[in-house]
């Protein structure tokens, strides 16, 4: 059976590793999970007992905050200088056993340079790191299982018929378009809106270079597309594009703009999940419903508190608008959003998360 091993540093990110695991229980069930070698009985062998969990796992989820570096003992020497470190001893044991090691990054932490690790595991330097923000945790979350179900031997938990997780409230306003999952599109989408990495790099894009910048471009690759996935993709992008030009025609208006920056992760009460990046009174936009499974792409703009978005569903095409307004402190938004060629709109409450 395969395994997933977490390590990680109590004094340094143990909340979030903890987190972390609760998530892992959740979405992949019936693998065995490894954490806390700390806790190793009296009288064995701590380096039998970790290569033996290692050897029964399939990757190492190497946690890592903004002290683990620097974590000390009662005698002031770092801790990774221990040739018995536990820490120490996982990554090398994981390292010579071929295990896929990924550096988890909490906490505004950054991989590692080798030259301040021990020689035995200065390989984790070399490894691409993936980072987990609190504002956005769910969205990062997602984005690790996702990785993590292609790693050989592990499988993620499947979503309920309905398209939604146990537990979960079923979504209201993305199941209207009566369409059914599709991951993989969501995935191929993402990949050209963003870069390979969209937690990492969505927060530093221009609002410009999220969305083509014209149907010139856009087009061409519609028609160049080989597979339905590629053509679903070109056509969102360029009703998108669209979208936003037309926006950008109409006369700008005099109502003073919210000093309320609306960049991160906002979520409506059934679970369904919108990303925003926002610059000046201009946003890009990546929506999906509480399991992943279907998703939108689009842009909007903040005008005083009333904000306007165009999206475009990735699997179809359709297009949705929504008009909402923002609370005064900032942390909430309401309105009406509307599918293509249906007159009647469906409540939408967002929360800042």
């Amino acid at each position: 059976m395969a395994g997933i091993f977490v390590s990680y540093r109590r004094s340094d990110s143990a909340g979030f590793a903890g987190r972390l695991v609760d998530d892992l229980e959740r979405q992949f069930p019936g693998h065995q999970l490894f954490r806390d070698i700390e806790s190793i009985e009296a009288g064995a062998d701590f380096v039998d007992a970790i290569e033996r969990a290692l050897r029964a796992s399939s990757v190492l989820l190497v946690v890592i905050g903004p002290r683990w570096l620097d974590v000390r003992d009662a005698d002031d020497r770092r801790r990774l200088d221990d040739p018995r470190d536990f820490v120490r001893l996982e990554i090398a044991a994981a390292l010579k056993l071929g295990l896929r090691v990924i550096p988890v990054l909490v906490d505004g932490a950054q991989v590692p340079p080798a030259g301040e690790l021990p020689p035995d595991i200065q390989a984790l330097a070399r490894r691409q790191g993936h980072e987990l923000s609190d504002r956005r945790w769910d969205y990062d979350v997602d984005q690790l299982f996702s990785q993590l179900a292609r790693v050989r031997g592990l499988r993620r938990k499947k979503a309920n018929a309905d398209g939604n997780e146990p537990g979960r409230r079923k979504s209201r306003w993305l199941p209207r378009l009566g369409l059914g999952a599709a991951a993989g599109v969501i995935a191929l989408a993402l990949a050209g809106v963003f870069s390979e990495d969209p937690p990492s790099v969505a927060p530093g894009v221009p609002v410009r270079s999220v969305l083509p910048e014209s149907p010139a471009t856009a087009a061409p690759a519609a028609e160049a597309a080989t597979t339905p996935a590629a053509r679903t993709v070109a056509r969102a992008q360029t009703v998108a594009s669209a979208s936003e030009r037309v926006r950008e025609s109409e006369p700008p208006r005099t109502s003073p703009v919210v000093h309320t920056n609306l960049t991160g992760l906002w979520r409506t009460p059934e679970g369904d999940s919108l990303y925003f990046r926002h610059e000046h009174d201009q946003l890009a936009v990546v929506a999906g419903d509480a399991t992943a499974t279907q998703g939108f792409v689009g842009s909007g703009r903040l005008q005083g508190r009333q904000v306007t978005l165009a999206l475009t569903h990735l699997q179809s095409g359709v297009p949705v608008t929504m008009d909402l307004r923002v609370s005064p402190d900032g942390t909430r938004m309401s309105g009406v959003g509307r599918v293509a060629g249906m007159t009647d709109g469906e409540r939408i409450v967002l929360v800042r998360q």
